[in-house]
């Protein structure tokens, strides 16, 4: 449905689009696309989870490449012409000082339809995220439960599915609350450092992993995890520090734990 929805945006605005307002496509230089490019790094997360629950899927070894390669190319597509086209509606500097450039797009295109088209696609992707990223974020802790890197309350799973229900009920409260109470921009920082720590981890894994279960050549996850990194490395001072400060605290907590 998110997708109708956003197909329906680019319709409208696409024709009113121009082009030549996507020059330069070098920007701020470099550093400023890289940095760019870590904090719309979250939007991807979405395909980990996926991973993340190959034991509830049928034949995982050949349903998630499928899926995950799939699924990453028509986001990638998607997300190219949205950006894209947004940003040759508005221009770049209109699009970077707009609080909610889809929003200023769709009505500039549609008008009162176009506002209320924007409102119901960011709604619908807010809890599909919400509801995959809880989900996702409760069969990993059930994981780490059940090896004792988290309490073993995490670890219990209720019903045939087992089904992580303290996790949910933690990370649903947690999310709600931290919505309620912090500003989401600088927070984002934060998220990115660690999910782009996360997928640090996940290409360290698969350079680990025996040649039989190879998916892919382990140069590739070589290449992942360099560029994982380097993007880490371009977010703001603060929110590494920040994300540093939390990983210590973790470690220290993991430590008195298995005491």
């Amino acid at each position: 449905m998110l997708l109708v929805l956003l197909g329906v945006y680019l319709g409208f605005i696409l024709p009113a689009a121009d082009i030549h307002r996507l020059t330069p496509l070098s920007g701020n230089g470099g550093f400023g696309i890289l940095r760019g490019a870590g904090t719309f790094f979250f939007v991807f997360a979405g395909f980990q989870r996926v991973a993340i629950v190959a034991s509830e899927v049928k034949e995982p070894e050949r349903t998630l490449p499928v899926a995950i390669l799939v699924g990453f190319l028509i986001s990638a597509v998607y997300f190219v012409l949205v950006a894209n086209g947004t940003a040759a509606l508005l221009g770049p500097k209109g699009t970077a000082a707009d609080q909610v450039p889809l929003f200023t797009a769709a009505s500039r295109t549609v008008g009162q339809w176009g506002e209320w088209l924007i409102v119901a696609a960011a709604l619908l992707a807010t809890l599909t995220t919400l509801t995959a990223g809880i989900m996702g974020a409760s069969r990993v802790a059930q994981a780490m439960g059940a090896y004792r890197e988290l309490p073993q309350k995490f670890g219990q799973g209720h019903g045939e599915k087992k089904t992580p229900r303290f996790g949910i009920l933690v990370f649903g409260l947690g999310t709600a609350a931290v919505t309620a109470i912090f500003n989401l921009r600088p927070l984002l920082d934060v998220a990115n450092v660690f999910i782009l720590f996360w997928y640090s981890v996940t290409n360290i894994a698969a350079i680990r992993l025996e040649k039989a279960k190879w998916f892919a050549p382990r140069a590739l996850s070589w290449l992942a995890l360099a560029g994982s990194i380097t993007l880490a490395l371009t977010q703001p001072w603060w929110a590494i520090l920040l994300a540093g400060g939390i990983g210590m605290l973790s470690l220290v907590f993991r430590h008195f734990l298995h005491r």
